[in-house]
This record gives structure tokens, C-alpha cells and sequence, in this order.
């Protein structure tokens, strides 16, 4: 890829305000999976993954609303939160989410 791919990559890696965890997964995504002979930026920025991660009045809620359980879902620690919020055990699988953020 030209010097000129990588410099529009990051402006709108910039712009788009994607986490350097975020990024990370993205081009380990690509490096795993790409199969084209040329590279776009949209190949990166495409997998820009985001999680729903709720409080457990809003867990609650959703379960209740939609059926399953709250066993369906795992807690995660954000930093400088007081209570922990809650995801999906299948996306926090999927997209490898640490206990703590």
C-alpha cells in the first residue's frame, strides 16, 4: 500500500474517533481474513466493532422485555464507574471484551 493509503487511514481513523483497542482488533481482523488483492480503508474501518454495554436496571429491562435470562449476560468493569455495566456473553466472547476496561 502507498504512503498516501496509510496517511488518509489515519485522518479518518482520527476522525472517526476509533480506540487504539478498537483499531487493534480491527487490523487483526483483516490480517486474518483479507482475501483482495488491493486493500481499502473501509476494509479496516468496516470492522470497527461496537458493543452495547448496559446498566443492570437497563439488563433487567431488556430481559424482560425480549425473554432470556440475565445468565445471558456478563458483567465488565470500566474504569472510574461505580457499578459495573453488562454485555452479551456472546459479543463479549465474539469480540474478545476483557473483564476490565
Amino acid at each position: 500500500m502507498s504512503s498516501e493509503f496509510f496517511s488518509i487511514l489515519a485522518e479518518r481513523i482520527g476522525k472517526t474517533g476509533m480506540s487504539g483497542k478498537r483499531l487493534e482488533y480491527a487490523l487483526n481482523r483483516v490480517l486474518d481474513t483479507f482475501t483482495y488483492k488491493r486493500l481499502t480503508i473501509a476494509d479496516i474501518l468496516g470492522i470497527d466493532v461496537k458493543c452495547r454495554i448496559l446498566t443492570y436496571s437497563a439488563m433487567c429491562n431488556e430481559v424482560a422485555r425480549n425473554g432470556g435470562s440475565t445468565d445471558d449476560y456478563a458483567p465488565i468493569r470500566i474504569s472510574g464507574a461505580e457499578k459495573p455495566g453488562w454485555v452479551l456473553k456472546g459479543d463479549k466472547a465474539r469480540y474478545n471484551i476483557p473483564d476490565e476496561l
